[in-house]
């Protein structure tokens, strides 16, 4: 016997090739996924937004779902065939707080009692995506994330529209409760195909049943930013170009391990005592770290940005010597299953040092496009630092093969191609078989 599918095949005929712009009637696609800009100027992490908009110049139009939250709208037309829809999951709006910011499960472990409004937030997602998908009739549902973006999707699938889910990490490698759990599994058990970001992400939907044959890994790539000039960061009395510059970017959260970068810059004060570092992010560890740097006799010697626009972020990339990702596997399981920041890093010909957490290692290759170190390795980081600081063509060296290798294989742009030709082989193999 077959095996057993939740969605039968697609009932809607569809014939194009991967490279094409558009099908006879045009590709539409419904994109739902937790996170994406509010507002104009949210400072959000973009590589949603970046995605969407590169799908959408590949001829595709999208329709995107997201949660709603105070401010924003709960449609907008952001033109190039891309609207945005907002579901309402509380009111008064004021009560929509369990996305963005920190990001959902770090916002409900801050606040337990934001867990209450789980199940209005998965009605109130299953009964957009469907209203969605019966309105728009859209070819296929990319889900982002497996739960709650993926189990909300099953039931606008039954029987009607392909389903593509994408395991970004959080989702697959956290939440081991027994009911996120039974989510996870009957999401990736159903699904027409799932993508996962890194090797680590991949091992983990199939632990949870999915179909190898039916899994594919498909890494979220970088934008390239405009170049701006801008004000150098010495001239507003932080840093100055005679001495080294660490950059940390990401949420100050446990498993992005950004009181090691601290701790390495504690170590780092004998041998390069004018060494700065910037802390770009925030998120509930913020007053630990400030706490840590403070009793480590370093406060003075970081600067803590909160977040900031993708620009300004570009802006410290340019001006820092190295990037350091100090990842690593939090108590709950959570780790860094890929990250965009160190292949943006790269387009910036910084060097980036890195742990050997989660999808880390599939972007890093040591000695080659950038530096690897143990998990909570602060001793590790700093010398891996002092190594990049004192050995500029080395530093240079590895920064330029990294540029190289992300212009080739890791730019948003390619990513999109990745999905544009998923989305063909997926409605391809329905309309076969149906």
């Amino acid at each position: 016997m077959g095996e057993t599918r939740l969605f039968p095949r697609a009932s809607r005929q569809w014939r194009s090739s991967p490279g094409s712009r558009r099908g006879p009637a045009g590709l539409r696609v419904l994109i739902s996924t937790s996170t994406f800009p509010r507002f104009h100027g949210d400072n959000v992490s973009p590589f949603m937004s970046d995605l969407i908009f590169a799908l959408a110049a590949r001829g595709i139009e999208l329709d995107v779902l997201a949660p709603h939250s105070p401010g924003s709208k709960t449609v907008e037309d952001l033109g190039n065939g891309v609207t945005v829809h907002r579901f309402r999951y509380a009111w008064p709006e004021k009560l929509e707080n369990v996305f963005y910011g920190a990001g959902a499960l770090e916002n409900i472990k801050a606040k337990p009692s934001k867990a209450i409004k789980l199940p209005l937030i998965a009605v109130a997602q299953a009964a957009a995506t469907y209203q969605l998908a019966k309105s728009r009739r859209h070819h296929l549902i990319h889900a982002h994330w497996v739960v709650p973006q993926g189990i909300t999707a099953l039931p606008s699938c039954l029987g009607r529209t392909a389903l593509v889910v994408s395991a970004h990490g959080s989702d697959v490698l956290g939440l081991q409760g027994r009911l996120p759990m039974w989510a996870k599994q009957l999401a990736a058990r159903h699904a027409s195909f799932l993508t996962a970001n890194s090797v680590a992400t991949a091992a983990a939907l199939r632990r949870l049943g999915a179909n190898p044959d039916r899994v594919e890994i498909v890494p979220i790539g970088a934008s390239s930013r405009t170049r701006e000039e801008t004000v150098p960061s010495w001239e507003c009395g932080f840093a100055d170009e005679a001495n080294p510059l660490l950059l940390f970017v990401g949420r100050l959260i446990d498993c992005k391990g950004a009181e090691d970068a601290v701790a390495a810059l504690a170590l780092l004060q004998s041998r390069l005592p004018g060494a700065r570092l910037v802390v770009v992010g925030d998120g509930p560890d913020r007053q630990t770290l400030e706490a840590k740097a403070a009793s480590l006799e370093v406060r003075d010697r970081i600067l803590f940005t909160d977040w900031l626009q993708p620009e300004k972020v570009s802006q410290w990339m340019r001006r820092s010597d190295v990037l350091v990702i100090p990842s690593r596997r939090a108590a709950d399981g959570t780790m860094e299953a890929q990250g965009v920041v160190p292949l943006e890093a790269m387009l910036h010909d910084l060097p980036v040092i890195a742990s050997r957490c989660g999808g880390l290692v599939d972007i890093i290759r040591h000695e080659e496009t950038g530096l690897l170190v143990a998990e909570r390795s602060p001793g590790e980081i700093a010398e891996a630092v002092e190594r990049m600081v004192t050995n500029k063509r080395f530093a240079i060296g590895l920064a330029a093969n990294a540029k190289e290798w992300v212009l080739s294989e890791g730019t948003i742009a390619k990513t999109a191609e990745r999905f544009h030709e998923i989305y063909h082989r997926v409605l391809s193999a329905e309309t076969r078989t149906h």
